[in-house]
């Protein structure tokens, strides 16, 4: 299967000059992740909601407390593209090792359209890419085991330390026999502190204050041990999480899956197909 197929096309587009304003309505509106930066018709950039986060906790306050901040000063200038006629196991494996979320599509030097990790999970979610066998990969042969937890009663200044300490961006909230409760991420604890490191830096009793409980996705989507992959796949693809808690019968955690854990899953498999 080739990107051509599967990629996400026109890939939607800012100038650098553009304000972030502007460009995170896109977003909304667009319900996408990330842009292309186009100047003078060539690609000159990538911004993400990702980078936005992360602009927003440098200069300590939202987007739309300063409107004139623009696209250049926020995206990311090292971009990393593919060709249409690339596999998609190939942009798998390569998305999955560096850990990116998107790859504009080239061809003779103009952006065509966009390959997303949701493109890839949702063509391995309907199409052939992961065939329905024994040999399928399953969540449990993909899954990273004993992932690091926290209870909805702490302090979510606990929940930044931890993700800081073991450098994860998502943690499952369990109860005291393990049950998984909710998720809280990295993007909610930019939400509730602007720069999480900050937060560690500036300890107050009002961040003291804010609990797990307030800010954690709740109910959390979860997957069995047992499922296939490609189920996991239509997961993500459908949904803006990108890790699931994976637990047993009685909904205990037994792991985490993330969509990096998958597309190197598929990937794999499709090599070993081949």
């Amino acid at each position: 299967m080739r990107v051509r197929t599967a990629m996400s096309k026109p890939a939607r587009s800012v100038a650098p000059l553009d304000t972030l304003v502007h460009a995170r309505e896109l977003m909304l509106w667009g319900k996408i992740r990330h842009l292309v930066v186009i100047s003078g018709g060539e690609l000159v950039g990538l911004l993400s909601e990702r980078d936005i986060a992360e602009h927003q906790a440098r200069r300590g306050e939202s987007i739309f407390s300063s409107p004139g901040d623009t696209v250049s000063m926020a995206m990311e200038e090292h971009v990393e593209t593919i060709g249409p006629d690339e596999e998609l196991a190939v942009a798998a494996r390569r998305m999955a090792g560096r850990k990116i979320g998107c790859l504009p599509v080239l061809l003779d030097g103009e952006v065509i359209g966009m390959l997303t990790t949701t493109d890839i999970l949702a063509a391995a979610a309907s199409r052939d890419i992961i065939a329905r066998s024994r040999r399928s990969p399953l969540v449990k042969d993909a899954m990273s085991t004993n992932p690091k937890t926290i209870h909805q009663s702490d302090s979510l200044l606990d929940a930044v330390a931890r993700m800081q300490q073991y450098q994860i961006r998502h943690l499952p909230v369990v109860s005291s026999q393990g049950q998984v409760r909710g998720m809280i991420s990295d993007l909610d604890l930019r939400t509730a502190f602007g720069n999480p490191r900050d937060a560690l830096e500036q300890l107050s009793t009002a961040n003291e204050l804010l609990k797990v409980r307030d800010w954690m996705s709740s109910p959390a989507v979860t997957v069995s041990p047992g499922e296939l992959c490609v189920v996991a796949a239509r997961l993500f693809a459908t949904s803006s999480i990108s890790a699931l808690p994976v637990v047993d019968l009685d909904e205990r955690l037994v792991g985490i899956l993330s969509y990096v854990d998958v597309l190197r899953a598929l990937a794999d498999y499709a090599e070993q197909a081949a």
